[in-house]
């Protein structure tokens, strides 16, 4: 609180202003947060959809949605997933890929941040379900204001997903 102000509010006042400015910083904070963890909806083509219910709810554990015989909604990770049978007979895989600290990353990839210890048991478990990874679990940008977990790999249709996790997310998501 404001020095001068202080001295011109009796203590009660005081403590119930401190108070009101702690809940509106609290409320600005959370609103951030709401704001930035708004649930994102993404829908992707798939060749089937066996192979895709088998990958997304069995190795990734994405809860299960609605479905019809061209289509399934997962939660991915609290998002609305959906995976589409695709009538082309166009492949799903990265048609190109960029340089990223030295690594050649498939373009396009969708996925999502992670907390470091869910980072950690999701990398877990896809090496204990085979799945073979397009750049491996690893620290990219080490030492750097924007150090991150990361790993790639396709889905059974081709599609390039990156989970990755900062150790403060608040102040790495973004850094330059």
């Amino acid at each position: 609180m404001i020095p001068a102000l202080r001295r011109n509010i009796r203590t009660d006042d005081r403590h119930e202003l401190t108070h009101s400015f702690f809940h509106l910083e609290c409320s600005l904070k959370t609103s951030r947060l709401k704001s930035a963890l708004s649930p994102f909806h993404l829908a992707i083509p798939v060749n089937d959809l066996e192979s895709s219910r088998a990958f997304y709810g069995g190795v990734l554990q994405c809860e299960e949605g609605r479905s019809t015989d061209h289509w399934i909604d997962y939660d991915f990770f609290g998002h609305q997933f959906v995976v589409h049978v695709s009538a082309s007979q166009k492949t799903n895989a990265p048609s190109a890929s960029g340089t990223v600290d030295g690594k050649q990353v498939p373009i396009p990839h969708f996925g999502v941040v992670l907390g470091v210890e869910q980072w950690h048991q999701l990398a877990d478990q896809l090496k204990k379900a085979n799945v073979e990874f397009v750049i491996e679990p690893t620290i990219r940008f080490a030492g750097m204001p924007a150090e991150q977990a990361t790993l790639f790999f396709l889905d059974p249709s081709g599609n390039a997903l990156e989970f990755k996790a900062f150790a403060d997310i608040e102040t790495q998501l973004f850094a330059k």
